[in-house]
């Protein structure tokens, strides 16, 4: 699995975010990566969306106690094309919206007090150096809350171990 989000996501690197306010967040430490870049065969049939993912542990700049997690969500190229030239690969360019970006919006606007509130996001596209220039980067921050995550979609973790 290629490792996609390289740049700007080392430990003690500061993202600045602009949505709802613009705040700043100092990166701790990468904890996950997903890779769900599209065969080139899919895209011919229609489907749209390559992209990776990388999660991030992160404290506001500000204060340091304020925990947070980070979620990257970069457009990547159509497997077989990655070695093309900057412009053939700039034609995959599209918009997305992340639905997990939507559900944060959604539930930190209801005020409810029992999941995590989104602290900040930015939406942005690759420079023409990116992987796919003009491609989406967005970026997403919500509360990291307190106690211990009971499992995975998978079924693993502490709730299934007991």
């Amino acid at each position: 699995m290629p490792v996609w989000i390289r740049k700007g996501i080392d430990p003690g690197t500061i993202v600045t975010l602009d949505q709802p306010v613009p705040s700043q967040w100092k990166i701790l430490q990468k904890l996950s990566e997903y890779d769900w870049q599209l065969p080139e065969a899919d895209y011919r049939r229609g489907e749209r969306l390559s992209l990776a993912a990388a999660k991030l542990l992160c404290c506001d700049v500000n204060d340091s106690r304020k925990l947070a997690f980070m979620r990257i969500y970069l457009q990547v190229p159509y497997s077989g094309t990655e070695e093309d030239d900057a412009d053939s690969r700039a034609t995959q360019a599209m918009n997305y919206m992340p639905r997990e970006l939507l559900a944060y919006q959604d539930l930190t606007s209801q005020n409810l007090g029992f999941t995590p509130s989104l602290l900040g996001y930015k939406i942005s596209t690759q420079e023409e150096s990116g992987r796919v220039p003009g491609g989406f980067a967005v970026w997403l921050v919500w509360e990291k809350v307190p106690g211990v995550r009971l499992g995975e979609k998978d079924g693993s973790n502490v709730f299934w171990a007991l």
